[in-house]
């Protein structure tokens, strides 16, 4: 049977929570609005007089934007939740919400890697008649990528790519797998660290009578401490991957999760 790959999780729930947080911001909007007319009211005043007919023109435009932006999150999300895909014994089968695309590996025309290393980017699967779009958010991306290059070699197809581009991507595409799933696996623990080196920054900026500056200074360090360690740690674990991946065999490294803890208590340090 056919290995199913689709969009990563937070993909899924996100085109639940952009709505919910989108409208959320509506409603305190909405609520000031409220709270202006009934201070009108209460004053004898209008809000369709200066300076009232500005606010609810601004209120009106946020509105407006965030029901937009709530719209357009949504359907961006929904979009990708819905992608499925498969490698089959002869195409590509790309299933979404709305239809069902077969690319032959014979109708492959080229690979296209727009990306940014170890950033992010996509691959474009681009036939004769059709083309197919996957970010590296798409969950075992690098599986996938695999998969689809043995499919390729297997019938003589190897001139349908770059070999050299092909192989930067899947070092991108690799390093996505393994840093979307660490995140996966310590975005609690990096919530519940922050907040407590945040109770920390607050408790010596307390005891030592900083000041406001004094304060926004250990609030600032102990909430961006959390964050540097992260940054660091996965600039490690990138340059880790580049440095084990080997363009002559398209080998590429594997998980290790005990040298991924050991980098992050040396980062922490």
């Amino acid at each position: 049977m056919a290995r199913e790959y689709r969009y990563r999780a937070h993909i899924r729930w996100a085109q639940y929570a952009a709505p919910i947080l989108s409208s959320i911001c509506l409603l305190v909007v909405w609520s000031l609005a409220a709270r202006l007319y009934f201070e009108a009211v209460r004053a004898g005043q209008s809000l369709f007089a200066e300076p009232g007919v500005f606010v609810l023109a601004a209120i009106a435009g946020l509105s407006v934007v965030l029901l937009l932006e709530a719209l357009l999150l949504w359907y961006l999300f929904y979009r990708m939740a819905g992608v499925r895909v498969f490698i089959e014994k002869d195409w590509v089968v790309y299933r979404s919400h709305t239809s069902e695309k077969h690319i032959s590996f014979h109708d492959i025309i080229e690979l296209k890697f727009p990306s940014v290393r170890y950033v992010g980017g996509w691959v474009k699967i681009v036939s004769h008649s059709d083309a197919i779009r996957l970010t590296v958010v798409l969950e075992d991306i690098g599986d996938f990528l695999q998969e689809l290059k043995t499919a390729l070699d297997n019938r003589n197809l190897s001139h349908r790519y770059d070999r050299a581009k092909f192989f930067r991507f899947l070092k991108t595409a690799i390093y996505a797998d393994h840093s979307w799933a660490r995140l996966y696996s310590i975005f609690w623990k990096l919530i519940l660290i922050t907040v407590l080196s945040v109770a920390v920054g607050l408790f010596f900026a307390m005891v030592a009578g900083t000041g406001i500056l004094g304060l926004i200074l250990w609030l600032s360090a102990s909430f961006y401490w959390p964050l540097a360690v992260w940054i660091g740690a996965e600039i490690v674990l990138m340059r880790t991957v580049g440095a084990e991946s080997v363009e002559e065999t398209f080998t590429f490294p594997i998980r290790d999760t005990a040298y991924e803890k050991a980098v992050y208590r040396k980062a922490a340090l």
